[in-house]
């Protein structure tokens, strides 16, 4: 498929009457920040009380299992302590391609995370996350004003970049970890560097909200994972980490805006990119682009793009089409190792608190003689 294709394709599903919504479409709908509903100032993560009495149990389950569910429930111990959980369990099928002649599917668990928040309501608080598969814990110290408009945190967690998605497997995010969807290209990385197992290092990160914008800023110990591709292995003795992070919201008549940009270095990879979305009506679209140097082997830079569209049928359920590009070296003349991905999937509250989501994926690369439809089932529980 053309990537002219895929954008009809797109256009013609935008053209739908429905309402958006959910993760970073939500708050973009709802024109307010991800720490609305999260513990974390970036989202993701564990959700704050607003999050999980509001919105989980509230805007994304039908009224009576909201009721149910909240009769006597909570994930409060005491005053001052929160709890919570996120676990996934996905199977795949991947079709076949010039190197893989048979059809390869499993069924493994993804995700299995713990968290854990103290907060006395004042200017200080404390947030944990283990990671049970992967055997990693994250945690930070937070410091903020009364105001809130303000804080510095500090403690092992990933650092702050474009979009936050809850898809790892998105080229603007860790992509082919390991290149079993696209064999042919295994020498290369297919995505960028935050992989499943990249829980960030020590960092110090500073916050601020101006109005309608948020700025981040930190530094941090190396935490963008190096390891051996293909024959080629890549330094792995770095310097300190450095990023930056701006994003803004603006509201204009009937719709809602978001821009930012973001940039990352330790002396390499360098990272650096832009993303935006809108909300109009309902219609809710997200985009990012990304370039980084120093990534693959031979110093190349590899640009990674996304793109979706979020669609809400109903509360607790959701269609969407995404497209993800990455390209492994954008210099000119180089067109044989540019992976694109088109999805289509949905998410669908079968019970209050657990999520089914299901996707066809259409995988497309120069080497691929015949890429094979790729399906994916992923099963969400969280509290």
């Amino acid at each position: 498929m053309t990537r002219s294709g895929w954008i009809i394709i797109v256009l013609l599903l935008s053209t739908l009457p429905v309402v958006a919504g959910g993760t970073v479409k939500f708050a973009l709908a709802s024109g307010a920040s991800c720490n609305l509903c999260h513990v974390s100032p970036l989202g993701g993560g564990m959700r704050n009380s607003y999050g999980f009495e509001e919105v989980i149990l509230g805007d994304l389950t039908r009224e009576g299992a909201r009721q149910s569910i909240a009769k006597g429930f909570t994930t409060r111990i005491g005053k001052f302590l929160r709890w919570g959980v996120d676990a996934r369990l996905q199977g795949f099928r991947y079709g076949t391609t010039s190197t893989r002649p048979a059809a390869v599917g499993s069924i493994f668990p993804m995700q299995a995370t713990t968290y854990g928040h103290i907060s006395t309501g004042g200017k200080l608080d404390f947030y944990i996350a283990h990671f049970l598969l992967q055997s990693a814990t994250e945690y930070w110290v937070r410091l903020a004003r009364k105001s809130e408009t303000a804080y510095v945190r500090a403690g092992r967690f990933r650092p702050a970049y474009g979009i936050r998605l809850d898809d790892h497997t998105s080229y603007i995010r860790g992509g082919n970890t390991g290149g079993l969807i696209v064999p042919e290209l295994i020498a290369f990385r297919q995505g960028l560097p935050f992989r499943p197992r990249s829980h960030g290092g020590g960092t110090v990160e500073g916050g601020v909200y101006l109005g309608s914008a948020y700025l981040t800023a930190h530094v941090g110990s190396p935490s963008l994972v190096s390891e051996s591709v293909g024959s080629a292995a890549l330094v792995t003795a770095r310097e300190a980490q450095l990023g930056l992070r701006l994003e803004v919201t603006k509201f204009l008549g009937g719709v809602t805006l978001m821009a930012g940009g973001s940039y990352l270095r330790e002396l390499e990879p360098i990272l650096r990119g832009v993303f935006g979305g809108l909300n109009w009506r309902g219609l809710t679209l997200l985009g990012e682009v990304d370039w980084v140097d120093g990534w693959q082997p031979g110093g190349v830079t590899s640009r990674a793009v996304y793109g979706e569209l979020d669609i809400l049928v109903r509360p607790g359920w959701r269609l969407f089409v995404k497209v993800d590009e990455f390209d492994v070296d954008t210099a000119p003349g180089r067109g044989g190792d540019t992976l694109r991905r088109l999805t289509l999937g949905g998410e669908f509250f079968i019970r209050p608190l657990v999520e089914l989501k299901p996707q066809i994926r259409y995988n497309e690369a120069a080497p691929l003689k015949n890429a094979g439809v790729n399906l994916l089932l992923q099963l969400h529980v969280f509290i």
